[in-house]
């Protein structure tokens, strides 16, 4: 689920940076790749988590 949202996240994210970089709003630009690098680590982290989260819960059943 949590992929999911921060997928769509950077779809969203990707297609107001460009808008942004169209109209030349740059501070919005700049502000638009933060969010996108904090976006990509969030996802970086949960993937990693991911199979340790699976093994704890077939461990418990």
């Amino acid at each position: 689920m949590h992929v999911r949202l921060v997928s769509f996240a950077l779809i969203f994210i990707f297609a107001i940076g460009l808008m942004a970089f169209l109209i030349g709003l740059t501070w919005l630009v700049v502000l638009i790749r933060v969010l996108a690098v904090v976006a990509v680590g969030d996802l970086i982290l949960v993937i990693r988590r991911r199979p340790r989260l699976e093994r704890d819960q077939s461990d418990s059943v």
